[in-house]
């Protein structure tokens, strides 16, 4: 009866210490998370100028990334209206990942102008002429 007490005791022990580590291990995909923008990165820009999208990212160097700070970078600048989509992600500025850098893959919007240029170059034209 003793040993079967032992044996349960240390198996108790073990998952206890088991759940312990895991508790305390850390994510490794969240590690940006409190870690200050060290810089940003534009990817896919063609026709949109980057000092415009510089312009509204530029106030978000140096603080910390958290979930807020992101929504508010993110909204100010699909308010731009130039993307379709933004495709993000976090990378660390060095290896001891004290710091993220944010690189963003743009899909920019198609505008009107070259629509009708893409238009006019199908037929065979070249000119580039509004309706």
């Amino acid at each position: 009866m003793r040993r079967k007490s032992v044996i349960v005791f240390l198996l108790i022990t073990l998952i206890s210490l088991i759940s312990i580590t895991e508790v305390f291990a850390q994510d490794d995909s969240t590690w940006f998370y409190n870690k200050p923008i060290a810089r940003i990165i534009f990817d896919g820009l063609v026709h949109i100028n980057r000092e415009d999208v510089t312009a509204v990212t530029s106030q978000f160097l140096g603080k910390d990334f958290t979930d807020a700070l992101y929504s508010d970078l993110i909204s100010k600048i699909y308010a731009l209206e130039f993307f379709e989509d933004i495709i993000p992600e976090a990378l660390p500025f060095d290896d001891s990942k004290k710091a993220v850098v944010l690189k963003f893959i743009w899909v920019e919007k198609v505008s009107q102008n070259e629509v009708w240029m893409h238009f006019a170059h199908s037929k065979g034209e070249l000119f580039y002429e509004k309706p």
